[in-house]
């Protein structure tokens, strides 16, 4: 018994030192483990910060490519659009000047410019605030006209260059920088239009002297904090900068390499560093239209890193002790899901206020349904009640068709373009009808509301459908239409000359007590008389009473 109790005992022994070496092992595996996690601890807030610093970093210059493609496509559609400008500013002066069959006029030998011209190009110059003066030269390249002196001195530019290349057909347009080359420091830049005659030959130039203060002024709009804006010519010359610094206006002459940039590919975003100021910019360029002009957004890189570096402020609480590492990244992980939730709350924000805007809308459109469909059934039973031909109708609700065709073509939910619309309105009733009329329109451009604009639509449609209708017995004389503001009111006269039979004017027809139905909607007074055939006169005012 005792044996087997002795080696019961003995069994157990070896049991108990297992047991002790395993846990010791497992402690020596603790020990060992803990500088490392402590390393990891230390290692993971940095590599995660080194992380996060380049996945910024490249979030910034992509934003910056972004950007910088979005600022140069809207400042080169600017641009063009103001060239496109000049372009008609020039060729409503060559319209002014041309005298068939002679071309250009010549100058008087007193110095003195055509009937009109010098009031006419400062009129001209006056109403667009780039352009400084414009000024005419003739097949010989003599002065004969210009908006800055009303007497002209003789000047003769035959022997420029840029009149020599309009002259010898090598350009249509020409673009320069001031005569000093020195566009900036000057305040101006030149635009010169060929002009040819009615078989084609050279016959002078128009010449434009844009300053380039009115695109630093816009320009300053769009890039109101960072980045450089330059327009300037394919040599090199610099036409406009902004910021304005007249010490480096020509430095793009000496920048050999974004000018060849630009001459392989003619827009495009390059990273480049100005011999200029000696700084890297991301630089958006594109040449504007098919003029020798290119414009250049440069953000430069010392802005990029002012950017980037703010971001990484909001990471400084990373660097925290070891010990602190996963309330780091639990502090990191709330913020994204706070960044998750503001951009939820900001997306159903603007779609709450998307919802809210297309109802309104759809309310703005069942209104005007609702009100036109009132008038198309209060027309239906007047003329029921009159007996009017079908045709009537289809005339009355197409004039009111022709409004909303109107302010949908132009865009302009709001109001409406009376003369516009009545110039539409006359093309269609002179296409519909089988013999000739003569319409003399005197219409000044005046807009009002649209609520306003039906009824008026349907006093004009039914004036005009009776001068139409009644006034030519025999061969057909003008049909006068006059619109024009007087203070606040507007007056529309319908005149015609026709000798024919005229119900309306008699008092009998459908159409004159719809015509004062409707003044009285506009709150006009409506007078009408007959002598050598019908005369209209309706004034209202602008805003209801």
């Amino acid at each position: 018994m005792l044996q087997r109790i002795d080696s019961g005992n003995a069994a157990e022994k070896p049991s108990e030192g297992g047991n002790g070496s395993r846990s010791h092992r497992a402690s020596t595996l603790v020990e060992k483990a803990f500088p490392q996690f402590l390393v990891i601890a230390i290692l993971l807030p940095i590599l995660f910060f080194g992380f996060a610093a380049y996945r910024d970093w490249t979030d910034v210059r992509a934003e910056a490519e972004t950007r910088v493609t979005y600022v140069r496509d809207a400042l080169v559609e600017h641009a063009q659009r103001v060239f496109k400008t000049h372009e008609l500013a020039a060729l409503a002066t060559r319209d002014r000047m041309v005298r068939p069959p002679t071309g250009l006029a010549a100058p008087a030998p007193s110095g003195e410019q055509p009937d009109g011209m010098h009031a006419y190009l400062l009129s001209l110059a006056g109403a667009f605030p780039e352009i400084a003066s414009i000024s005419v030269i003739d097949a010989d390249g003599q002065l004969v006209a210009s908006s800055s002196h009303e007497t002209i001195t003789p000047t003769s530019f035959a022997d420029t260059e840029w009149f020599t290349r309009l002259r010898g057909g090598a350009a249509a347009r020409v673009v320069e920088a001031d005569p000093a080359q020195n566009a900036i420091a000057q305040g101006l830049f030149t635009l010169t239009f060929r002009h040819d005659d009615a078989e084609g030959g050279f016959d002078g130039a128009v010449r434009l002297a844009i300053s380039p203060g009115y695109f630093n002024l816009f320009h300053s709009g769009i890039a109101p904090e960072r980045g450089v804006i330059t327009l300037f010519h394919a040599d090199g010359d610099v036409l406009s900068r902004y910021p304005a610094d007249p010490a480096i206006a020509t430095g793009l002459a000496q920048d050999e390499e974004f000018r060849e940039a630009a001459r392989e590919e003619p827009s495009g975003v390059i990273a480049h560093r100005s011999p200029v100021d000696g700084e890297q910019r991301l630089y958006g360029y594109s040449q504007v239209g098919d003029y020798p002009v290119y414009l250049a957004y440069g953000l430069g890189r010392s802005d990029m890193l002012r950017i980037w570096l703010g971001r990484l402020g909001s990471y400084g609480g990373f660097f925290i002790p070891a010990a602190a590492a996963l309330l780091v990244l639990a502090l990191f992980a709330w913020r994204n899901h706070r960044e998750l939730e503001d951009t939820v709350e900001l997306r159903t924000h603007a779609l709450s206020s998307a919802i809210a805007e297309k109802n309104q809308l759809l309310k703005e459109v069942h209104h005007r349904v609702k009100n036109n469909m009132q008038i198309i059934s209060s027309l239906i039973r007047m003329q029921e009640r009159v007996h009017t031909s079908p045709d009537e109708t289809i005339r009355r609700v197409q004039a009111m068709a022709l409004v909303h065709d109107l302010i949908y073509s132009h865009g302009d939910f709001a109001s409406v373009n009376l003369a516009a619309y009545a110039h539409r309105l006359v093309e269609g009733v002179r296409r519909s009808r089988d013999e000739p009329l003569v319409f003399d329109l005197q219409l000044e451009p005046v807009t009002i509301a649209l609520d306003r604009a039906m009824p008026f639509a349907l006093i004009l449609s039914e004036m005009v459908s009776n001068a139409a209708s009644h006034a030519f017995p025999g061969e057909g004389s003008p049909i006068t239409i006059v619109l024009r503001r007087d203070g606040d009111e507007i007056e529309l006269c319908v005149d015609d000359d026709g000798e024919g039979n005229n119900p309306e004017i008699d008092g009998r027809g459908f159409g004159l007590r719809l015509i004062k139905s409707l003044a009285v909607q506009l709150g006009a007074r409506l007078t009408y008389e007959r002598r050598h055939g019908a005369s209209f006169r309706l004034r209202f005012p602008v805003e209801p009473v």
